[in-house]
């Protein structure tokens, strides 16, 4: 098994447990937490590029504004994963999120044959109409459109695609994801701050240090999915095969038969 493989196992497995981490955080807003882990995503990514002692590749970014731009909307739709899959969590919708994961296996195919002109192998085919019937079964089951899925699994699903269109190396990647980021989330930290409304250092100091660690949280994962990305997007897909499941056992866990 090559290393791009583990990243993309070592990404999704991560994915997957998040549910347990942000149910930590159920009495912190979603858009609160969404902006803490804008912040502290580009504070961990920068001690990391400092300790590599090579900001080459992204001062050299800057010069290329196509680049920047693909990133800033990869950013974008990376942001609105993020609120979406922790609004969800946090409000009772972990299984719901995780049939997201299931659907995004099918997205990354769906991308890497119609835009980067990949072709599947047979046995792909067949797993993915098997996964494409099971993820219709589970919608028919509950006679409803799963929105919450839908955009979970289209926007990471753009956010991949992105990545592949415009590669850069995992980390300065996503350190460059997160400063286009930055000034929004931390302005609007400081006008919580300002309204007082904010939570981080107003609620306990266990509180406080669970947010300040969604940075490791956070960017964590997306640098082993970047890696990862490097391979074809079909790969992708069979590397989020563990997330939903590991997902579907934490909702279980912490919200029984939740949808």
């Amino acid at each position: 098994m090559n290393k791009e493989l583990w990243y993309g196992i070592g990404a999704y497995v991560s994915w997957g447990l998040l549910p347990i981490y942000w149910k930590i955080l159920h009495d912190v807003p979603a858009m609160e937490i969404l902006a803490h882990r804008m912040v502290w995503s580009l504070l961990f990514v920068a001690v990391l590029l400092a300790y590599q002692q090579d900001w080459r590749v992204l001062r050299e970014v800057w010069k290329r504004p196509r680049t920047v731009f693909i990133y800033f909307v990869a950013a974008l739709f990376l942001a609105i994963n993020w609120g979406i899959y922790i609004w969800a969590v946090n409000n009772g919708h972990v299984i719901d999120a995780s049939l997201g994961y299931f659907i995004n296996p099918l997205v990354n195919v769906l991308f890497g044959v119609l835009f980067l002109g990949e072709r599947l192998r047979p046995v792909q085919i067949v797993a993915i109409t098997l996964a494409l019937f099971g993820v219709l079964y589970m919608t028919l089951v509950e006679g409803r459109v799963p929105y919450i899925a839908l955009v979970l699994a289209f926007s990471f699903g753009i956010y991949g695609l992105l990545k592949k269109k415009a590669r850069l190396p995992a980390l300065e990647g996503f350190s460059l994801e997160t400063a286009l980021l930055f000034l929004p989330a931390l302005g609007y930290l400081l006008f919580l701050e300002w309204q007082g409304t904010a939570v981080f250092g107003h609620a306990s100091l266990s509180t406080s240090i669970w947010l300040a660690l969604t940075g490791i949280v956070t960017a964590t994962p997306l640098l082993l999915f970047a890696a990862a990305a490097q391979s074809n997007a079909h790969y992708l897909g069979d590397y989020a095969i563990p997330c939903p499941h590991i997902a579907v056992c934490a909702g279980d866990l912490l919200v029984p038969r939740s949808v």
